[in-house]
């Protein structure tokens, strides 16, 4: 990432601007000049760009016209009801937000990485007669890991993180999702 100057747009919509750091080690390049190779090779026009401020120059061009379409709020008469007897919480943790450190071994054993595992408060788990260890599914997705009953999270709430080996094929972080206890499988 260091070698690779770029533009953010930051949740306040400013622009954020970072030059690259490094030069690109042996005959690596940045992804927007790979793109504009490709695009030349595939004579597409608007793809003669000459460096990294000349494409955030473009985007900036193109995002100034889309801010001039004149737009109305919409507002529901009501929201629909989706109630689900138990939602999803699903967070990234600290040492699976990006590939870098998801290969970083020996951050994986370091005793701030997260466990695949399932946390759910006491009440939850009693009235699920849940104790050890459940299975969880969201869709046609099924797993089975440790339960963990923890205070702090809300009832009716299941825990279960992202980005694990073991959940990566879950559905949607903050949806419906179902459990049941290790012995009714």
């Amino acid at each position: 990432f260091a070698e690779t100057s770029g533009t953010r747009i930051n949740i306040n919509q400013e622009w954020q601007s970072v030059k690259g750091a490094l030069t690109p080690p042996g005959e690596a390049r940045p992804a927007w000049k790979i793109l504009r190779v490709l695009g030349n090779l595939l004579q597409v026009p608007g793809f003669d760009y000459e460096s990294s401020e000349d494409v955030l120059a473009d985007v900036k061009k193109q995002s100034a016209l889309k801010t001039q379409v004149p737009s109305e709020w919409f507002y529901p008469e009501a929201l629909p009801n989706q109630y689900a007897p138990l939602m999803r919480v699903g967070e990234w943790p600290l040492y699976r937000a990006d590939a870098l450190v998801r290969h970083a071994e020996p951050l994986q054993h370091t005793a701030a990485a997260d466990k695949a595992e399932i946390r759910i408060h006491p009440e939850t788990a009693a009235r699920y007669g849940l104790t050890h260890q459940a299975t969880v599914s969201q869709g046609q997705i099924e797993i089975t890991l440790p339960l963990v009953k923890d205070e702090g999270i809300a009832p009716d709430v299941v825990w279960v993180a992202n980005a694990m080996p073991e959940t990566v094929d879950l559905g949607h972080a903050f949806a419906a999702i179902e459990i049941k206890s290790k012995l009714e499988n």
